[in-house]
């Protein structure tokens, strides 16, 4: 029998994975077009990795909320121009994103 810890847990695990999924997506879709950023692309980017970064505090995952809050910092440069979403990056970001999985 599960309590109610263990139910709250795979709903973590679920949404991590989800956001993960958008993850790995949306760099795709940025390697498609390197150089380039697309506003609505660096949002959800962003909210996946915000939501992350909050989740995983709450369950002292503490590894991933830094790791998730590093990279909301990374597309915030991104989004503001101080940054390039070049092949290079996205390979480094694939990498960051497969430290996430469970």
């Amino acid at each position: 029998m599960s309590g109610p810890d263990d139910e709250l847990f795979e709903i973590f695990k679920k949404e991590l994975e989800e956001h993960v999924e958008v993850l790995e997506h949306s760099l795709l879709e940025i390697e498609k077009k390197p150089g380039k950023s697309d506003p609505e692309l660096l949002n959800r980017i962003l909210r996946a990795c915000h939501s992350m970064k909050g989740a995983s505090g709450f369950f002292g995952y503490d590894n991933i909320g830094k790791l998730s809050h590093a990279m909301e910092n990374v597309f915030e440069r991104v989004r503001d121009g101080k940054c390039v979403p070049d092949t290079p990056f996205v390979e480094i970001m694939l990498e960051a994103v497969d430290r996430l999985k469970f």
